[in-house]
């Protein structure tokens, strides 16, 4: 209701969209729950979802592209554990940002595991994309002029990391996260920039009088200030790469 109200023109989930991966019933679940959604919605697949019953349920293919006015979205699946991406996949990518350049359009990766893993969640090996992979990828980004990376995987965030003009975006989940606010984001796209906000599930929009979030699993509220500031902020809710809204990506302008 939430996402259909804010005019958002598509919806993206990065993974996990079931927790049991077995169970045909959750799939099922997930299908008819976004039949609720006004408008489409494209998943990429997540360490919990099983390659088969994504494909019957979700995409034929695990690897799929579309494109929506002046960008194309590349979603990769990717799904941790240090494995690494088959050389099909890698292929298949530049072969899509090669379409992105000739269309001059800006490219936007979607995958559950992010290439950027220097933090504090990326040192486990559960949370990386092959060493291989995640070379190749970063080179790929930087021949073709890729603009974001949007994942999930972490249970944290938003975080936010910049490098060599791509910028990795990990983002939350509404599902009961751990330690941070159950939310979804919007994104405004301008000619010149994007802008994300955070909607905390079950809140109202953050307007001008918006002082904090409460924070699901814990049924506390925080206020944005104490964590803007750093003070007195409860260890299991600090983390170094935390973003406040709204955060502003430059576009690469062509």
């Amino acid at each position: 209701k939430q996402v259909n109200e804010s005019g958002a023109e598509f919806t993206l989930i990065l993974g996990d969209l079931v927790h049991d991966g077995k169970v045909d019933t959750t799939y099922q679940d997930i299908v008819e729950t976004a039949r609720g959604f006004g408008k489409p919605w494209y998943p990429v697949r997540g360490n919990h979802d099983a390659p088969e019953k994504f494909k019957k349920y979700f995409k034929p293919e695990l690897n799929y592209s579309f494109e929506h006015k002046d960008f194309r979205f590349v979603m990769l699946d990717a799904i941790g554990g240090q494995e690494e991406l088959t050389a099909e996949q890698l292929a298949w990518v530049e072969k899509e940002f090669q379409a992105a350049k000739a269309k001059k359009q800006e490219i936007v990766v979607c995958t559950h595991v992010s290439v950027w893993d220097d933090n504090l969640r990326g040192v486990s090996p559960y949370m990386q994309i092959g060493p291989e992979s995640k070379a190749k990828l970063k080179e790929l980004y930087k021949k073709y002029n890729a603009l974001l990376m949007l994942s999930g995987h972490y249970h944290r965030g938003p975080w936010l990391h910049q490098e060599e003009k791509m910028s990795y975006l990990v983002l939350p989940g509404p599902a009961w996260p751990r330690n941070s606010p159950s939310s979804w984001q919007i994104f405004d796209v301008y000619p010149d920039r994007v802008e994300m906000y955070t909607k905390q599930v079950f809140l109202p929009y953050d307007d001008e009088t918006a002082t904090g979030f409460i924070n699901i699993p814990y049924q506390s509220w925080v206020n944005y200030e104490t964590l803007r500031t750093g003070k007195d902020v409860p260890a299991k809710l600090h983390f170094p790469y935390l973003v406040q809204g709204p955060l502003v990506i430059k576009r690469n302008v062509r």
